[in-house]
């Protein structure tokens, strides 16, 4: 027969329980908020052009095996869907899934080290996180290389220090490593937890810093060969040193401050919990108390660094950094309870003070960011599905008529720096080699219905030649759809000479006979025209003796009745109440 409890001890045990449900309902409820948010915030450039990487593979039309690895995990995903649209929020789904395996990641590896009640805050802490919110879930690298790190690190410090350990963590940074480079950023810390983190002696660190070596190199090679089988393009080391030095050793100090200061408003708590527990750490290091965990709470840290040096460090970036860097807010948890470990009611109080901080900016987030941000996108590609029924190439910024081929450079501030300091035009050849048959204006650097000048944002501009030669080829169809065609203003009973880079079948779309080389062609006609230099006239022109005459692309190809929208097509990185401009 069991004792009677004591009735203090009694109450510890129902507070403890209390603590543990709020933490859970916590969490439960940001999943909630994250599953909610998922399927209306704007799906960002990248997350298209990551998904037009998993069509062009699976039409055998992949050129690169340069972080191109995710094609192997997400090809399904155009089973799922005819429309991009469907595809990209099935895999904002499935994001979410493996959020809620990071979250679990997460909890293992902060209780092994400061407890249960510790670790439950920090993942209430990275869920609640601005740009958690907004892109924790986006399909693009960072909810991937955040799983991948979380795991290696959760086997190098809960696991008994031999060599099955450091294997598995090598072969889940070699994902890592294949899915992008981004993931060197973990390098410091991965080197912190392989020589510091539970190895009693050399010999076992040793034993371990080789197996994690081992599985990473083996994993590695077999990986990237299995992936590299039917592309026939292959890494090159210059290109992967170039891309390196460009994202870390280029940019000025800070060069995303204006994200980072959003963050630091919008997640104040976060950020000052995440400041003290670093400093607790740092405390806890110099006066020799409990040194391993406090090398391993730093080394969850120093993914931050990169913040004054990653060119590249917006919003999605803080996916990645945010898990590691709340094992120091934990930390800070962690050291209230010792202090008010006598005081179990104070020490409930202080917990659902702690969490419901984040819990309540959260609710705040949903508020301002729960507006349909998909219903521009899913409009703009259900007309370019009316209107082009099969696949045809066309330009964008980034893919995002996904499963239509894509013609020239995904359009991004990074990739549109190195092609203005080459100076090439390439939009020309680009025209004669692969006839795009439209233009999708969903960057500022394709509104072709402006003056060059007048185009806002110069890291975006095509140069000058380029852009002359895309106004020239290309007539606007439907809002921001523009399609293949020429347009002579005031044309008279004199021929015109024009050269023509996209040939095909196009509709003659005048009020009179027009003369095409020396061809009669009724309104409303259509002629096959060939690349190069043809001649076009009125034969019987109007009163003013002039007339206006279009060539567009196709056999009367289909205008929609729908009126386009008028909000962008992509909204910013960051998010509504953030005040960053623009």
């Amino acid at each position: 027969v069991r004792a009677p409890q004591p009735a203090a001890h009694r109450q510890a045990g129902v507070i403890r329980r209390a603590q543990l449900g709020f933490c859970l309902l916590a969490i439960a409820v940001l999943l909630a908020i994250k599953f909610s948010l998922d399927r209306v915030l704007n799906l960002n450039w990248d997350e298209f052009h990551y998904l037009s990487k998993v069509h062009a593979h699976l039409r055998g039309e992949l050129t690169t095996v340069w972080q191109t690895f995710h094609v192997r995990l997400f090809g399904w995903l155009p089973a799922v869907s005819r429309t991009e649209i469907d595809q990209l929020l099935t895999a904002r789904k499935a994001l979410l899934g493996l959020q809620v395996g990071s979250c679990a990641l997460l909890y293992a590896t902060g209780r092994a080290l400061l407890g249960r009640a510790a670790a439950l805050i920090a993942v209430i802490y990275t869920l609640s996180l601005s740009y958690v919110l907004r892109h924790g879930e986006t399909f693009r690298f960072d909810p991937l290389l955040s799983f991948c790190f979380l795991a290696a690190a959760w086997c190098l410090v809960t696991r008994p220090p031999g060599a099955a350990a450091g294997a598995v963590a090598g072969v889940a940074m070699a994902v890592a490593t294949l899915i992008s480079i981004k993931s060197a950023i973990f390098a410091p810390t991965l080197a912190v937890l392989l020589l510091a983190a539970g190895a009693p002696t050399v010999r076992p660190m040793l034993r371990r810093l080789a197996a994690f070596g081992g599985g990473f190199a083996a994993a590695l090679g077999l990986l990237y060969s299995l992936h590299a089988r039917g592309i026939r393009s292959r890494i090159d080391i210059a290109d992967v040193g170039g891309t390196a030095e460009k994202l870390f050793g280029l940019a000025p100090l800070f060069p995303r401050k204006v994200q980072l200061l959003a963050t630091l408003r919008w997640d104040a708590a976060f950020w000052a919990l995440c400041a003290a527990g670093t400093v607790l750490a740092l405390v806890e290091l110099a006066r020799g108390r409990e040194r391993r965990r406090a090398l391993v709470i730093l080394a969850f840290v120093l993914p931050l660094a990169t913040l004054p040096v990653y060119r590249n460090a917006f919003g999605y970036f803080y996916v990645a950094l945010a898990p590691a860097a709340s094992l120091a807010i934990a930390a800070v948890v962690a050291k209230i309870e010792s202090r008010l470990a006598g005081r179990p009611v104070a020490l409930l109080l202080a917990v659902v003070v702690v969490s419901a901080a984040p819990l309540v900016q959260a609710a705040r987030f949903h508020r301002l960011n729960s507006g349909d941000g998909i219903a521009t996108q899913r409009s703009v590609l259900k007309t370019i599905h009316q209107v082009f029924p099969r696949p045809v190439p066309y330009i964008d910024r980034c893919g995002m008529v996904a499963s239509f081929p894509k013609v020239g450079p995904f359009m991004t501030t990074f990739v549109m720096a190195d092609y203005r300091r080459a100076g090439r035009p390439i939009f020309e050849e680009l025209l004669r080699r692969q006839r795009p048959a439209f233009v999708l204006h969903n960057t500022p650097a394709l509104a072709l219905q402006v003056r060059p000048r007048r185009i806002p944002g110069k890291s975006y501009r095509l140069l000058r030649r380029d852009f002359k030669i895309l106004r020239s080829h290309y007539v606007r169809h439907w809002g921001p759809l523009w399609v293949a065609g020429k347009r002579f203003r005031a044309l008279g009973d004199q021929p015109v000479a024009f050269d023509l880079l996209v040939a095909g079948t196009y509709t003659v779309e005048s009020k009179r006979v027009v003369e095409l080389d020396g061809r009669a062609i009724a309104a409303r006609g259509t002629v096959d025209l060939a690349q190069g230099r043809h001649r076009i006239r009125c034969v019987n022109p109007g009163d003013d003796g002039k007339d206006t005459v279009t060539l567009r692309w196709g056999d009367h190809l289909r205008r929609p009745k729908r009126k386009p929208p008028r909000a962008r097509i992509f909204d910013s990185l960051t998010f509504r109440g953030a005040h960053e401009p623009g």
